[in-house]
């Protein structure tokens, strides 16, 4: 089995040089301001970057928090729509937490695109379906699995909406053979405004920015276009989660 390491992105020199400059002395109120922050407990995991002020999203069945805003490698910062749980039924009848999963697109483009559609939740999914601009769906393993078993429940979920693109797929699913997804390791699906999807795999722990990532897979427009018809529609792998996307959506 490959190390997970071998499937996730080389840090940024620069990012991680800039990281150890000293931040210039702060005035009195700003130093009071600054210990009562320090004293905050921390809303989300260091890998993440926060960009913008806003309390965290959190997933109310798991307990994880995403930020509120979001700069990954590409297509600036991204507003996070809602988190929601991925659970799977062990032979059928136990429910098994598997992963949160956060949804983030350019709030500004999202808008105007479900604005091209009438009012409704299903008028916001049919907007975010569409892409022509940036989203990220990010997951954050609740418990330890497979790359087999992840990708493998995906392939079989992806497969039937993927007839003629079947190659991008098992390249999709090829990125995570032999890996080993210990709970904390997050997935990034990044659907870019041009259309390419980005995946990025990271252990658990990874302190380095999204915004210094590199994707470990860049494939064609189909692998996005099928993940958002997968988590936006009738079906969804995670209800709750797309529940919240297409509310937050309508209210932007």
């Amino acid at each position: 089995m490959l190390p997970l390491a071998a499937h996730f992105s080389r840090r940024s020199s620069k990012g991680e040089q800039s990281s150890k400059k000293e931040a210039p002395a702060a005035t009195a109120p700003a130093a009071a301001t600054a210990a009562a922050s320090a004293a905050a407990p921390a809303a989300a995991p260091a890998s993440q970057q926060q960009v913008a002020e806003g309390p965290p999203v959190v997933d109310a069945y798991t307990g994880e928090s995403f930020p509120a805003n979001q700069r990954f490698w590409t297509g600036g910062a991204l507003h996070c729509l809602g988190a929601g749980v991925r659970v799977k039924k062990l032979g059928g009848f136990i429910p098994v937490s598997v992963y949160s999963v956060a949804l983030y697109a350019d709030a500004k483009a999202a808008k105007g695109a479900a604005g091209k559609h009438a009012a409704g939740a299903e008028a916001a999914a049919t907007a975010l379906q569409g892409g022509g601009f940036t989203q990220a769906l990010q997951m954050r393993l609740v418990r330890s699995v497979t790359g087999k078993q992840f990708s493998d429940a995906l392939d079989e979920s992806l497969r039937p909406l993927m007839t003629g693109d079947e190659a991008v797929l098992d390249r999709f699913v090829a990125f995570f053979s032999g890996a080993q997804l210990d709970k904390g390791t997050e997935v990034t699906l990044l659907w870019r405004a041009d259309g390419g999807t980005d995946v990025v795999l990271r252990p658990p722990g990874t302190s380095t920015p999204y915004s210094t990532q590199q994707p470990g897979l860049s494939v064609s427009r189909a692998l996005g276009h099928a993940l958002w018809q997968l988590y936006l529609g009738a079906a969804p792998p995670a209800p709750d989660a797309r529940k919240a996307w297409l509310k937050a959506v309508a209210e932007l």
